[in-house]
């Protein structure tokens, strides 16, 4: 992942997004390639669930698609209990160094 410092709030959201953006688009070359590449997506997306879990601004392309189609909806209490009533997922966590 690049270090880089933000100036402002909406930069941070911005980079963090496109940290996670790039390493989702990275095509790794072999096995080794491939976890590493699966642990830098998995700690971009871990940096920017903190991020906005905190309250802090959506990135640039979320909030514009948050513009055009109006705020998110909490999800419907029948919705919410299809998707708890799911089994765990098959596939093992990666783990962590």
């Amino acid at each position: 992942m690049t270090d880089r410092r933000a100036t402002t709030p909406q930069e941070q959201a911005d980079f963090l997004f496109d940290e996670l953006s790039a390493a989702l688009r990275h095509a790794p070359e072999g096995p080794a390639d491939a976890l590493q590449a699966l642990r830098t997506a998995d700690q971009a997306f871990d940096a920017l669930h903190a991020w906005l879990r905190a309250g802090n601004p959506l990135p640039q392309p979320w909030a514009w698609a948050q513009e055009a189609t109006g705020p998110i909806r909490a999800l419907p209490q029948a919705s919410r209990a299809a998707r708890d009533s799911h089994p765990p997922s098959r596939f093992p966590t990666i783990p962590r160094r």
